[in-house]
């Protein structure tokens, strides 16, 4: 029982390092082509040689860019501020912040963003995720 829990452990640890493999080249999984290929003005500007609207983009979802990214830098920064993130100014004419759950203000591995700058921890963090779980 025990070495099958290992086993299953080291193949999880395994298949999160291969399919995370840019964050050890410096880069974090951020979603920016979406700005690209979807957002104006970029949308209608060439590209990298594409042609306006024309670049490739994933099929994923705007979550990351709009709501999960910045909520979670909204809510590292009132931290480090000793502050609690009640309300958001910044969504819409303000929203309860700490009660959305997207947010994710009191989640625990929360505190690598407090004891370092936010995008040095980013890849880090959504790397472990799939790692602790």
């Amino acid at each position: 029982m025990r070495n099958n829990i290992i086993f299953v452990s080291a193949i999880s640890v395994a298949l999160s390092l291969v399919f995370f493999y840019p964050v050890f080249s410096g880069k974090v999984p951020f979603p920016g082509d979406l700005l690209v290929g979807e957002y104006a003005p970029y949308n209608s500007y060439p590209f990298l040689g594409y042609n306006p609207g024309g670049y490739p983009n994933k099929g994923q979802s705007f979550d990351v860019l709009r709501l999960l990214y910045p909520e979670k830098e909204f809510s590292v920064r009132m931290f480090k501020n000793l502050e609690l993130p009640l309300w958001n100014p910044y969504n819409f004419s303000g929203n309860p912040h700490i009660a959305s759950l997207q947010s994710g203000s009191f989640y625990p591995f929360n505190i690598v963003f407090i004891l370092s700058p936010f995008m040095a921890w980013l890849a880090v963090f959504i790397l472990l995720c799939p790692i602790f779980t």
